[in-house]
């Protein structure tokens, strides 16, 4: 930060800088840096305030002491200030696509704790009736679609939240949605203020739909992520039994229960597929166990593109089915790299069911088997696009389909 005592340079002399005062972060604006007061704060006679970046924070306080519980004040200022510099000026804004169409955020109340410093006790979040019209601008909810979602993208997207289709969705995902948001938030705090939410889900009350079967699959995969593999067991199999009970793996179930939009109809395709690996690769860590939904039988169409669903526009389903692979269907004719994966985890369901067989004479199944393998590895694109190593630059659905393939 420049010294205040020095003066300022003409803004048409001036770098570009990485500063930026809190009034043009929370609006999105280039900043110029200036002090004691940026440009544009002084020509709309607004204040001009700056507040350090958390960037780089955890590094450079890894070998000391984490502060006291009462001394770790957190304020909204500070919460939008660390989102924008740490995750809105890089993620959003690398892909203006979940930008697109959306108006400057809101405001949030962030919780903090009480001022009695010697209980632990926070304060209410915002009532969901308040923040329910604006909830694709919620801070956690930013986090889950800016990191997680471009890992499991079969939740509605970001874009559709900010419209009518988000009077759909249950309390029990927004809460889901919050908790794993707030795994990629520094402050550990926030992932138990919204675990209770997220587990509501589990209640006898919650009525057994697809949208139950999207918090039971989310909650199996962060429970993994948490090395709880039993209760992540239990949740895909939870998962599993109502998808087949209420009939996802059917094309049929899409078209019912989207009540004609074809975005949430491909979200409803796309949670049958994401279940169908995130099972194989829980099956595969867990040894000789049968990977249940490797035979079930499946006339669901596999999914669109991936910029088209993220785009929220309306969607035209896939006309390749499970059928399509299971025939030699090239995949150079593949419109989706989440067919990859799909593609990869059937690979992974035959050579489980390699490894379980009790035949005496396994030779010619091996060597189908493997070269199967072979061929899919060498028809899998490159899921880094070559113009740097940056992390976001990578196919989120391409590596994992070559993650799989090699293990």
């Amino acid at each position: 930060m420049q010294d205040p005592t020095t003066p300022s340079k003409p803004p048409s002399s001036r770098q570009p800088s990485s500063l930026a005062c809190v009034s043009c972060r929370r609006r999105h604006l280039k900043c110029d840096a200036l002090l004691p007061a940026c440009t544009r704060c002084q020509s709309t006679n607004s204040e001009c305030r700056y507040v350090r970046s958390r960037r780089g924070l955890r590094t450079k306080q890894s070998n000391q002491s984490p502060p006291r519980f009462d001394e770790q004040m957190l304020t909204a200022d500070d919460f939008a200030t660390w989102l924008n510099a740490t995750t809105l000026a890089t993620d959003l804004e690398a892909d203006p696509a979940l930008l697109h169409g959306l108006e400057t955020p809101p405001v949030w109340d962030i919780p903090c704790l009480q001022d009695d410093t010697t209980t632990t006790t926070w304060h209410e979040p915002e009532p969901v009736a308040r923040i329910t019209p604006e909830i694709a601008y919620d801070p956690m909810v930013q986090l889950y679609y800016q990191n997680f979602h471009r890992s499991h993208p079969f939740l509605i997207p970001r874009k559709v939240l900010h419209s009518p289709l988000q009077h759909r969705i249950p309390p029990y995902i927004t809460g889901i949605v919050r908790y794993i948001g707030a795994h990629y938030y520094p402050d550990v705090r926030f992932k138990e203020e919204f675990r209770p939410a997220a587990y509501t889900v589990l209640s006898d009350v919650t009525p057994r739909d697809g949208f139950k079967v999207q918090g039971l699959l989310l909650l199996a995969i962060i429970e993994h992520a948490h090395g709880q593999e039993e209760n992540a067991h239990m949740k895909i199999q939870m998962a599993i039994d109502l998808a087949l009970e209420l009939g996802m793996n059917r094309a049929s179930f899409a078209l019912i229960n989207s009540e004609g939009n074809s975005v949430l109809a491909e979200s409803w395709r796309r949670t049958f597929w994401e279940l169908y690996v995130v099972d194989g690769l829980l099956t595969a860590m867990r040894g000789q166990i049968p990977y249940r939904l490797f035979p079930q039988k499946a006339d669901v169409q596999l999914p669109c593109a991936e910029e088209v669903y993220n785009s929220a526009s309306e969607i035209t389903p896939n006309t390749r089915t499970l059928d399509d692979l299971k025939q030699s269907w090239s995949l150079d004719q593949c419109s989706s790299t989440f067919t990859y994966r799909i593609e990869a985890a059937r690979n992974l369901g035959l050579v489980m069911e390699v490894n379980r067989s009790l035949d005496i004479d396994l030779e010619a199944r091996v060597e189908t088997v493997d070269a199967t393998l072979v061929s899919s590895l060498m028809q899998i694109p490159s899921s880094q696009d070559g113009t740097s190593l940056d992390s976001s630059n990578i196919d989120e659905m391409l590596f994992q389909a070559e993650m799989i393939t090699y293990l």
